[in-house]
C-alpha cells in the first residue's frame, strides 16, 4: 500500500473540495481518487470523508488526521527538498495574509520570487480575521502586530506606522480633528473580526497611550473596502502606512493628528514555533524582508 500516495489524495480531497477536482489536481481519474480514499480508511478503520448531494466534507476524525497528513507530507517533502540539487526550490507554500497588502504589495512580490524560483507554487488566502495557521494547514502567516500565540514565531519584515486617513472632502465637510477625542464627533469606518467591532482607536501621546472609542454607520470585516469607502469620502478610516501611501502620495486620502500616530504598527511573518520551515518558505521570508523598505 503507498501510504504516502493516499495521503496526498486525501489532502488533494480537502483542498479541492470534491474528487473530481482532487482527481485532476493529482493527474488521475476520479474513479482512482475514490478507490485511494476507500483503502486510506480502511487503513485506519475510520471514516475521513462524508459524502453528500452537497458536496465533501471532512468527519472529526479526518480533520485530526488532515493535519497530522499536512504535515507528515510536508516533512517528506522537505527532506526531498534538502538533498535537491543546491539552490533550488520546489513545491507549495501555503500561506494567508491581510487584504490590504496581499492586494497592494504581496502580489506582486509573489511575481518576483517565482521568477527567481518557478517551481515554487503558492496557495494564498487573503483576509483580515486572525487564522490559526497550525490548525489550518498554512506555512506562513503575514500578519500586523504583536503575537499571543506561543506556538507561533515570527520574524519582522516591514516596520510601519498607522494614521487617521480620510478624503480631502470629507476633511473639508466636516473639519480635522485637533486631539484623538474629537474623533466622538467623526463617522468613523470600522474594521470588524469575527463580528466584534474593533472600536477602540489606539494613539501615542509622548510615552503614554490614548484610547478612544469611535463610531460611525458603517462597519466591514474588510480593510480593502473600508479603504474604498474612505476615499469616497464616507468617512474616517484608521490605516497602516503600507496600506495608504501611495493614496496619500496622490491625494486621495489625507491623514489627521500625525503628532499622535502610532509608529511600531509592524508586519511581520509568522510560521509554526518548534521545528524549521521548509527551505522554501525560509527562502520567501528573506526574500520579503529583502524587498521591503526598513
Amino acid at each position: 500500500m503507498d501510504v504516502f500516495s493516499h495521503l496526498r489524495d486525501l489532502i488533494a480531497i480537502a483542498d479541492h473540495g470534491s474528487l473530481a477536482a482532487a482527481a485532476k489536481a493529482r493527474g488521475v481519474a476520479p474513479s482512482a481518487v475514490t478507490a485511494s480514499l476507500q483503502r486510506l480508511e480502511a487503513h485506519v478503520g475510520a471514516k475521513l470523508v462524508l459524502r453528500s448531494t452537497r458536496g465533501l466534507s471532512m468527519t472529526p476524525e479526518g480533520e485530526r488526521f488532515l493535519l497530522q497528513c499536512r504535515r507528515i507530507v510536508g516533512d517528506l517533502e522537505e527532506a526531498i527538498d534538502q538533498v535537491a540539487e543546491a539552490g533550488r526550490l520546489k513545491g507549495t507554500i501555503r500561506l494567508t495574509c491581510i487584504n490590504d497588502f496581499g492586494r497592494a504589495a504581496l502580489s506582486g512580490l509573489i511575481d518576483g520570487f517565482q521568477a527567481r524560483h518557478p517551481e515554487v507554487k503558492f496557495e494564498l488566502a487573503l483576509g483580515d480575521e486572525v487564522m490559526n495557521i497550525v490548525e489550518n494547514g498554512y506555512d506562513l502567516a503575514i500578519r500586523t502586530g504583536p503575537l499571543a500565540d506561543s506556538r507561533l514565531h515570527a520574524r519582522l519584515i516591514l516596520h510601519a506606522g498607522r494614521s487617521v486617513c480620510a478624503s480631502p472632502a470629507y476633511w473639508a465637510r466636516h473639519g480635522k480633528p485637533a486631539q484623538p477625542e474629537d474623533l466622538a464627533r467623526h463617522n468613523c469606518l470600522v474594521l470588524s473580526r469575527q463580528g466584534d467591532p474593533q472600536r477602540i482607536w489606539r494613539f501615542r501621546d509622548g510615552a503614554g497611550e490614548i484610547a478612544v472609542q469611535v463610531s460611525g454607520n458603517r462597519t466591514a470585516n474588510d480593510g480593502g473596502l473600508l479603504r474604498q469607502w474612505a476615499i469616497a469620502g464616507a468617512g474616517v478610516v484608521l490605516k497602516s502606512d503600507y496600506d495608504v501611501a501611495g493614496d496619500l502620495q496622490a491625494g486621495r486620502l489625507e491623514a489627521a493628528l500625525e503628532a499622535y500616530r502610532q509608529t511600531d504598527v509592524n508586519l511581520y511573518a509568522v510560521h509554526a514555533a518548534g521545528r524549521q520551515p521548509p527551505r522554501r518558505v525560509a527562502a520567501f521570508v528573506d526574500y520579503l524582508a529583502a524587498m521591503l523598505p526598513d
